[in-house]
């Protein structure tokens, strides 16, 4: 699975070549390709250009986990050594998913440039190419970044057993067994997944916005409502899941989860104030105590 994204023990002698071209010819328009077409050396270099954050990948997935829980379809923008990132992303913007996730890639992906491509692309075209500066290039991406993800789109998949599943005869009404009524829609664990994915998904732009509420800006808290509030949370949620098995979130389901309590409602106040862990987000947003860089790892969840 995803073999192009493994670069150990696979460095042709072309690599270097590959991995220039690869660079000098990516833009910061969206092309696609696909990985399974790759000779051995394009798909190092291109994996290498991935995983030290020079390109970003977009891709659908398929993940699923045990039986009787949905089948997902989740479309990612990924850059840096994402595997890892991306199984508990997926966990937790599908929290039905209680066992081991299966997650399924697409034959095809598209690429960019990142920040950081655009960058390296500008210097390398000053020197022109050739084995000196192929060479220094492939020595300085001998790294992986910490993997980003970004979930943009999610479709919940018809179950299996509803396409296999015979239709009776003559249905009677008392074969159909009633929707239990007692068992609420959004139940707080369901609903805390989904707005923790909400919010760790846009954190950069919640501690932008979040600083500014705090300064006093103005502007700032009208701006932080219109992506943080309880309303627009749901509405996001409700636009992700769709209501054909339940229905639509609605922000006082939003209001009792943790993470609007603890890391959005104090921002929202007539007075605000820092959430929990404020100080210690700010500082992991400047770089500091930057993680090591990523093992490589299996695909699937194994630690499950």
């Amino acid at each position: 699975m995803m073999e192009w994204l493994n670069t150990e023990a696979r460095t042709p002698n072309d690599y270097q070549s590959q991995l220039w071209r690869w660079l000098d010819q990516a833009s910061e328009s969206w092309t696609q390709v696909s990985p399974h077409e790759f000779t051995d050396a394009q798909g190092t270099a291109f994996a290498r250009l991935v995983l030290g954050g020079q390109f970003q990948v977009r891709q659908q997935f398929t993940a699923r986990s045990g039986a009787g829980e949905p089948q997902v379809q989740l479309t990612c923008i990924v850059t840096g050594d994402y595997k890892r990132a991306l199984l508990q992303a997926v966990r937790g913007t599908v929290p039905e998913f209680g066992g081991k996730v299966v997650i399924h890639p697409s034959e095809t992906v598209e690429y960019r440039l990142s920040a950081a491509g655009l960058a390296t692309q500008a210097e390398n075209r000053l020197f022109g190419g050739g084995d000196i500066e192929e060479n220094f290039m492939a020595a300085s991406l001998r790294f992986a970044i910490p993997g980003v993800v970004n979930i943009t789109n999610i479709e919940y998949l018809p179950g299996k057993a509803a396409k296999t599943e015979p239709a009776a005869a003559d249905p009677q009404p008392s074969s159909i067994a009633p929707k239990p009524r007692n068992v609420p829609a959004w139940p707080v664990v369901k609903t805390e997944g989904h707005v923790a994915a909400y919010h760790a998904a846009r954190k950069s732009l919640y501690l932008t916005l979040g600083r500014d509420v705090l300064d006093d800006r103005p502007g700032a808290a009208q701006a932080f409502c219109q992506t943080f509030g309880p309303k627009a949370i749901a509405d996001a949620i409700t636009k992700q899941v769709g209501t054909k098995v339940h229905r639509a979130c609605r922000a006082q389901d939003v209001h009792k989860t943790h993470t609007y309590r603890n890391l959005i409602q104090p921002l929202i106040q007539p007075k605000p104030r820092k959430p929990a862990d404020w100080d210690e987000m700010i500082e992991e947003r400047t770089g500091d105590d930057m993680p090591e860089i990523l093992e490589d790892i299996p695909f699937e969840d194994d630690d499950c």
